[in-house]
């Protein structure tokens, strides 16, 4: 079966996969491995002593790893504790501003009763009013939609942060200020990407000597994206450990690479062997 790992039906060109379905909240794992530097600069401009209501934009490619960062920043207690109020909404590539409301709504009330978009935003904006919020802006992709949504948040300069994630850098530049550029996720190295695997797939066994040369080219075609590193991962899981199996993977790999001029990862599950 194929699955394209996008947000809300949107059409990625960044991945596809041939696999079982994997949850996408197994996919989502929340895990900084490689993303160190990232998660601290992002840290950084959250806690800063601006009081200005500041926007924080996160942007790079489908996978590689924006709301993953996000995500942690999100659940962090230390974080959390700094904040009265906390909210959490994926937009996705067709904006949908009810839907956004609904999200924002449920998170700081608890409650989504059906009310008219006007009610719903003036809720938000109430809740909101006078006290220091964190909101999380998931997978935005245009600045219409900003636009639309940035006239619920109220501005009482008391060091309230919207933390937001697109793929596209016009969109990071239009919401940033100048103090707070769009920060772009970086790339894992190969050795980020390679301490990723292994810690999904072997956990704290060491991968079989037979296995690094081969893994590691497997791990090599993921192209740094710490999302294709985790669901190669998990196709790995799926299978015995061996050497033929790992060829096979990387074989459909390679293939799928030279179907498209863009990083798509296709992979199909051998059969198991004994």
């Amino acid at each position: 079966m194929l699955l394209e790992f996008n947000n809300h039906g949107s059409k990625s060109a960044e991945l596809a996969i041939i696999s079982s379905s994997p949850e996408k909240s197994t996919i989502e794992e929340n895990t900084i491995v490689g993303m160190e530097d990232d998660f601290n600069t992002i840290l950084d401009r959250v806690t800063a002593q601006t009081d200005e209501l500041t926007v924080i934009p996160i942007f790079g490619m489908g996978g590689i790893g924006k709301t993953t960062i996000a995500r942690k920043i999100y659940d962090d207690s230390y974080i959390r504790s700094r904040f009265d109020k906390h909210a959490w909404a994926t937009i996705s590539k067709e904006y949908n501003e009810r839907q956004m409301l609904l999200e924002v709504v449920s998170s700081i009330t608890r409650s989504n009763q059906e009310m008219s978009n006007d009610q719903l935003m003036e809720i938000v904006y109430r809740c909101l009013k006078g006290r220091r919020f964190l909101i999380v802006v998931d997978d935005i992709w245009s600045t219409e939609a900003w636009d639309q949504m940035q006239r619920t948040f109220p501005n009482d300069d008391n060091k309230s942060r919207i933390l937001l994630t697109t793929r596209l850098k016009y969109v990071g530049d239009y919401v940033s200020c100048p103090d707070f550029p769009p920060h772009c996720e970086s790339f894992l190295t190969l050795d980020d990407s390679w301490n990723l695997y292994t810690g999904k797939f072997f956990k704290k066994d060491v991968c079989p000597p037979l296995l690094v040369d081969i893994g590691k080219h497997i791990v090599q075609r993921c192209q740094g994206l710490p999302l294709s590193v985790i669901v190669v991962a998990g196709l790995h899981g799926k299978m015995n450990p061996t050497y033929d199996n790992w060829e096979k993977v990387e074989e459909n790999l390679l293939l799928g690479w030279r179907m498209t001029s863009t990083p798509y990862l296709i992979a199909s599950l051998p059969k198991q062997t004994s």
